[in-house]
């Protein structure tokens, strides 16, 4: 091959190679799981406020019934204001008489990866589809012999943000993502807070394009909250849980000299 071909050459190869990826058939989507335990509830959700971090704690109750042959993967997308600072999914055994496992306990690590928008295989989501966040897999084999154990488990979901700063009036807000199955929400139970600032006011509402107004129960320390218990409220399948909480009164502002 002389100097003038070789371009020819390498054009020719480039022209084969394109046209070979263009008619290549795209892989078909992988088709979500056959079977997913039903129905599913989000039986606590609970805010740690520590310093200058909060960690935020959802138990999601998996019911038995059948045999779980597919692993599950659930796309959990990021609350506000972006990506947690730490991250982990838990499998837990959810102990007889209890409708999810203690907040002590401890179990399986689950695997997860970073995911752009949930994939097509996703089995039910934690926010939003179309948002950015974690992907977890949660293994048939593991699921399974912890069902034969007890009726229910446990998949515990945890992450670390930072504090928000306090609004104008000395509360902080924070907003936890909730769980769905396509438009089928899941059924909200226990919202807990503890924090190591005093608390004198806490207040939970659904936020979210077609919320409905109407605080939800929290249960705080030695604070006297009202509200609906969350399991009576009605929400949509896209609702946010919003989470207020701080001193009972406004900080007084310093009288400015003249």
């Amino acid at each position: 091959m002389n100097g003038r071909s070789a371009p020819l050459a390498i054009a020719c190869i480039v022209a084969i190679a394109s046209s070979a990826a263009l008619a290549a058939p795209r892989a078909a989507p992988t088709p979500p799981p056959t079977y997913v335990p039903s129905p599913i509830a989000i039986s606590r959700v609970r805010v740690e406020a520590r310093q200058d971090r909060a960690l935020v704690t959802t138990d999601l109750t998996l019911p038995g019934g059948h045999a779980v042959r597919e692993d599950l993967f659930v796309h959990v997308s990021h609350a506000a204001p972006g990506m947690p600072l730490a991250f982990d999914a838990q499998l837990l055994e959810t102990p007889a008489g209890f409708l999810v496992a203690p907040i002590e306990a401890t179990g399986d690590r689950l695997s997860w990866t970073r995911s752009s928008r949930c994939p097509s295989h996703t089995a039910f989501t934690i926010g939003r589809c179309e948002m950015a966040g974690s992907l977890v897999q949660v293994p048939a084999q593991r699921l399974s012999a912890k069902l034969e154990k007890g009726s229910s488990v446990t998949l515990r979901l945890r992450e670390v943000r930072e504090l928000p700063a306090p609004l104008h009036d000395g509360q902080r807000e924070i907003l936890v993502r909730l769980g769905s199955r396509g438009d089928k929400p899941f059924v909200l139970g226990l919202i807990e807070l503890a924090s190591d600032e005093p608390v004198g006011r806490a207040e939970a509402v659904y936020c979210g394009v077609s919320s409905r107004p109407g605080r939800l129960f929290v249960a705080a320390p030695g604070v006297a909250t009202t509200g609906v218990a969350a399991p009576l409220s009605e929400r949509g399948p896209h609702d946010d849980l919003c989470l207020r909480f701080g001193p009972s009164a406004a900080p007084a502002t310093r009288a400015q000299g003249r």
